[in-house]
């Protein structure tokens, strides 16, 4: 995978940089490689392309169920999830509960930043992010807790501090520079009004002002502190 990254990522940057104006691709259309089929072969190509990323995300989106769905009937096996998780369709023998929760959760995510693509981008550059930091942590975890736990890899500890540690600078970096992070980061969790008509405040407190001023300093943005 590593040598496939390796060596595909920089073609398609240059590329594109050959069949594409340097202002457009700056732009970071959602159609990029579409674009370059079209630049390239004709418009044959482009559909080909469009055809092919259809397909690859919704093979994605299959993976993503099935992963959901192990992990999470693991940990309702473990008792770290509720036990009605772990019901079975009588028909298909399927954990329909964690289906439909992982659903849920998908669309709630879609509902509250409102189908916007660099939003949505924002948010799962956190969430994977977050994980691979997870992953530092809980090798660290292993050490001081399970340290008998007989195991086939060992990672040293300066290995696990310098994961953490470039996945927390990566986290910091997305956060305060990326276009959509703003958004993912500040706004998902609460929304900016109700239908009711009500005065809902844009922020759940002033303690976050300060990530909110660190976040817009580069464009010169500020915020009023919400009144109680």
């Amino acid at each position: 995978m590593w040598i496939a990254v390796t060596v595909f990522n920089p073609l398609i940057c240059l590329l594109a940089l050959g069949l594409l104006p340097l202002g457009y691709i700056q732009t970071v259309p959602t159609d990029l490689l579409a674009q370059m089929g079209q630049q390239s072969l004709g418009n044959w190509l482009r559909i080909g392309v469009s055809i092919d990323a259809v397909l690859v995300l919704s093979g994605a989106v299959l993976t993503a169920y099935v992963g959901v769905t192990g992990l999470m009937r693991r940990m309702g096996l473990d008792r770290c999830l509720p036990q009605i998780l772990l019901k079975e369709n009588r028909r298909r023998k399927t954990n329909h509960w964690i289906i439909l929760t992982f659903f849920a959760v998908c669309v709630s995510i879609l509902f509250f930043t409102g189908g916007n693509v660099a939003t949505l981008a924002g948010v799962y550059t956190l969430s994977f992010l977050a994980v691979m930091a997870l992953f530092a942590v809980g090798n660290m975890m292993m050490k001081v807790r399970r340290a008998k736990l007989p195991r086939e890899t060992r990672a040293s500890v300066a290995h696990g501090c310098g994961g953490a540690g470039g996945r927390a600078a990566g986290l910091g970096g997305e956060t305060l520079a990326g276009p959509g992070i703003r958004e993912g980061l500040l706004h998902l969790s609460v929304r900016r009004g109700c239908r009711g008509g009500c005065d809902v405040p844009a922020y759940p407190s002033d303690a976050w002002l300060p990530v909110h001023r660190a976040v817009h300093r580069s464009e010169g943005s500020g915020i009023q502190p919400s009144n109680p």
